[in-house]
């Protein structure tokens, strides 16, 4: 005969204390029909405290595992995390504001603030570095990374292959601290230093992704200045960047070039007066 239960009232709100029945296969044939507390199940429409690790596993390849939907006109976190009671982590969704966040908190006087990692591609033929894609206002993507000499370098795409580590500029000024180099020898060609310098053209421009069209004015490296002593080579693949340690030298050698000629005109000009 099959039984079942109907025409009772629902419970909306199940909170603790409150119980379902069950039927328990494993309990003693006198002792099956038994009860368990609602708190051991996930209510829907209730909060819940898990105690135990929870397994998400999507039964199909287009079901996201975890989904946070927030209602519009939100002010709450999407996600949060909490080490002894303390926040830590947080995801915002709103209407105004994406945002993932690392609190600040006291974490000992020898301990690092919070900070984020990647990883790499640790393929043993081919590795590459990890990076971080950022969008510009015009919706370009733009990736930092740590190229194989550390220097951090920024590039359109992702540096996908140990070809293109190198790919892109290089972000910020380089040292000049002598234990990071090599073979250190003294460079004193000013007199070439200073026609370089001399034969360097100098253009106005504005770039083609700042919608201020400013202008500006300096040096522009074209695809075949490959080489020259303004500009980056380190990959037949890389746009020519401008090179400023070299361009820091060369001018101070063409200025000590200038100096030089200074110097030499100054003593015929007081040869003169004294012959005169």
């Amino acid at each position: 005969m099959t039984r079942y239960v109907e025409q009772l009232n629902e419970c909306t709100n199940p909170t603790s204390g409150d119980y379902l029945g069950i039927y328990d296969d494993s309990a003693g044939a006198t002792d099956k029909d038994r009860k368990v507390n609602i708190s051991r199940f996930a209510v829907l429409a209730n909060s819940q405290s898990f105690t135990a690790e929870q397994t998400f596993a999507p039964s199909a390849t287009n079901i996201n595992a975890v989904k946070a939907s927030m209602p519009a006109s939100n002010t709450a976190y999407a996600f949060m995390a909490y080490y002894n009671a303390v926040y830590r982590f947080g995801v915002y969704s709103r209407a105004a504001l994406s945002l993932v966040e690392l609190f600040s908190d006291d974490l000992g006087n020898t301990i690092a603030g919070p900070y984020v990692s990647v990883g790499r591609n640790s393929n043993a033929t081919v590795p590459s570095a990890g990076s971080v894609q950022l969008y510009n206002r015009s919706g370009t993507p733009y990736s930092l990374w740590v190229d194989a000499s550390a220097n951090l370098r920024i590039h359109t795409a992702a540096p996908a292959s140990a070809a293109n580590d190198t790919a892109g500029t290089v972000v910020g000024a380089q040292t000049s601290w002598a234990e990071l180099k090599e073979d250190i020898a003294p460079w004193d060609d000013n007199r070439a230093a200073l026609d370089a310098v001399l034969a360097c053209r100098l253009f106005s421009y504005r770039f083609k992704t700042d919608e201020t069209r400013r202008q500006y004015y300096g040096i522009v490296i074209n695809d075949g200045d490959r080489g020259a002593w303004f500009s980056e080579n380190d990959a037949d693949n890389q746009i020519p960047a401008l090179n400023e340690r070299n361009l820091f030298g060369h001018l101070i050698a063409a200025i000590q070039a200038q100096q030089a000629q200074i110097e030499e005109l100054k003593a015929k000009v007081e040869e003169l007066k004294n012959a005169n």
